[in-house]
Parts: structure tokens; sequence; C-alpha cells
């Protein structure tokens, strides 16, 4: 929403801003599941934890050194 927020105030009166607008019409007008409303899901932008190389590498090692641990 800080990215939102920052684009509409560089371009009040562009697309990112329309879009808005049109979500929080549909909002006050009990909507909440309409599609304008859906990119601005917490869901929507939250990024989903996924690890990357070293943290896979990570999580190998690990498991690596429970199993010489266990024999």
């Amino acid at each position: 929403m800080c990215e939102v927020a920052i684009t509409i105030k560089e371009d009040p009166t562009g697309p990112e801003a329309v879009r808005f607008a049109n979500a929080n019409v549909a909002i006050a007008s009990g909507n909440v599941s309409s599609q304008e409303v859906l990119p601005y899901l917490p869901t929507r932008q939250i990024k989903t934890f996924h690890p990357r190389s070293p943290g896979i590498s990570a999580y190998r090692d690990a498991v690596w050194d429970a199993m010489v641990e266990a024999g």
C-alpha cells in the first residue's frame, strides 16, 4: 500500500489513482468482493515466503546434519 500511495501522489489522476478510487467506491457501496478491490487485499500485497538458493541450501544442510547425527 505504500507503493500505491507513492504512485498516486506522483500521478494523482493516473491509472493507479483511478483503480484505487474505484476500489474505494466499491467498498463504500458494500461490494468488497468486486474486481476493483481484489488487488488491494492484504493477501495480494504480501509476498509469500519462498526461500532462495541460500535458504534451500541451509535446509539441505540441516537435514543432512540431522541424518548424520541420527546415524
